[in-house]
Order: C-alpha cells, then sequence, then structure tokens
C-alpha cells in the first residue's frame, strides 16, 4: 500500500515566554495526510505551546510549518494556517445564547448566507450526531458536550487539519467512549495532544513522544508506548493495559 503523503511540514520551531523559559527548542515532524497523530508528554513538555503555534494562536521566534510545501508563516505576512484548534477548556470558544449559533459564528466567518446559517449548523453538529445540542445553551451543557459543541464550531470553519488539546480530559468513562468513537470516525486529518496513553493507541496513527520542548521519540502505534523505561525518562507511565 502506498503510504499517504505529508500535508503538514514543521521545522526548526522554538518558542519562549517572556521570561525567557525555553517551551520548543527546535521541533521537526511531518503529519500525513488522513492520519490522526497523537502526541503525548508530561506536563510542561510543549504540547499545547505546539498546537496553539501551528494554529497561529501563538507566533514562533523561529523555524517553519508548511502546509503541503507552502509557508504557513512569513515575516511579513502571517496568514493564519487552515488547523483549526479545539482547546482544552471548551468554555474558551463557546460564547453564543445557543451551540447551533456557535457552530454558525464559524459558517458565517466562511461567507455562508445568513438565511441559510442555521440549517448548515445543524448539518455540521449531525457529523458529530449532536443534533439534539443545537438550541441548548452552552454553559448548561455537560463536559462532553460543550468538547462536541466546541469541536463542531471548529468544523464549521473547514480547517485542513483538526487539533485538539486534551480532548478526553475530565469526561466521564462513558462521555469518554463516545468522544474517542466520533474522534476514531473523524476523516479528516488529525492532531491530538493528550495525556491520555490508552486513548492514544485506540485513535492514533503514530505518536510524538515530548520532553522537555524536545521531540523525544516518534513511532508508529503502540511502538514506544510499550517501552516502560523510556516513558518513565519523559515523565510518563505505561498505558493502563500495558501495566502488569
Amino acid at each position: 500500500m502506498t503510504a499517504s503523503p505529508d500535508i503538514l511540514q514543521v521545522r526548526g520551531l522554538r518558542h519562549h515566554y517572556e521570561d525567557g523559559t525555553a517551551t520548543l527548542k527546535g521541533i521537526d515532524f511531518t503529519v500525513r495526510e488522513g492520519e490522526c497523530l497523537g502526541i503525548v508528554g508530561a506536563n510542561g513538555a510543549g504540547k499545547s505551546t505546539l498546537l496553539q503555534l501551528l494554529a497561529g494562536c501563538l507566533e514562533a521566534d523561529s523555524g517553519e510549518v508548511s502546509l503541503d510545501g507552502v509557508p504557513l508563516y512569513k515575516e511579513k505576512n502571517k496568514a493564519r494556517p487552515p488547523i483549526g484548534l479545539v482547546f482544552q477548556d471548551a468554555d474558551d470558544q463557546l460564547f453564543m445564547p445557543t451551540v447551533w449559533e456557535d457552530v454558525a459564528f464559524g459558517l458565517a466567518a466562511r461567507g455562508v448566507e445568513a438565511a441559510a446559517l442555521k440549517h448548515e449548523a445543524v448539518a455540521v453538529l449531525k457529523t458529530l450526531h449532536a443534533t439534539h445540542l443545537a438550541g441548548r445553551t452552552p454553559h448548561r451543557l455537560s463536559g462532553g458536550e460543550k468538547r462536541i459543541a466546541a469541536t463542531a464550531a471548529v468544523l464549521a470553519m473547514s480547517p485542513r487539519i483538526l487539533a485538539l488539546d486534551e480532548p478526553t480530559a475530565a469526561l466521564d468513562p462513558r462521555a469518554r467512549r463516545h468522544w474517542m468513537a466520533l474522534l476514531k470516525a473523524m476523516p479528516s486529518t488529525r492532531i491530538v495532544a493528550s495525556h491520555d496513553l490508552d486513548m492514544v493507541l485506540d485513535v492514533c496513527d503514530r505518536v510524538l513522544v515530548m520532553h522537555q520542548g524536545n521531540i523525544a521519540r516518534e513511532s508508529e502505534v503502540p511502538g514506544c508506548l510499550r517501552d516502560a523505561a523510556f516513558l518513565r525518562d519523559c515523565g510518563l507511565e505505561l498505558p493502563l493495559r500495558y501495566e502488569a
């Protein structure tokens, strides 16, 4: 079988906080068309910072992010890249009176006519089996429902790549299973940053392990997620299914 082409290329990506602390120390990796790439690492490893850089929420100190070989960051013309980011805290992204209006906000940004906004918003929610949320008030939703609504709002903008930060965090077992099934079924290219290594095993095709602002190892799944000594050195533990 012919391997899928790389659509996202990241080379030499560096970033530091205002106090000078380095968060990324020269990151290099690629993302394949249609794959689900897992990014794992202990707190402070640089996962969230990396996703925010890819989505254009933060500015890199140096390095290059390219889509299909075309740089997304240029010195005098930094266009927001077609990478949609779902934050760990869905409340950071839901701000309209109803869920369908949150989804419609992204559709309007794409130029969808006002008369078609509600219909199109419900259609996006349907792809996530969430049409029942359309008229609900976001702040009254459960954690899992909020995450689905936030994802629908991002998908409404038709990103080429969907990036998700800790998508299963703070979900109960049933909501976690439901969310994982949705994530696995998505046809789009996905990048998932998570502490949930068992979720990464079930959903992702490939994994990058980050440690102190670097990529410590890259492998197909399960690959390095079976290596207890390596994971321990990176501040992680074996997935539950591999523990004795």
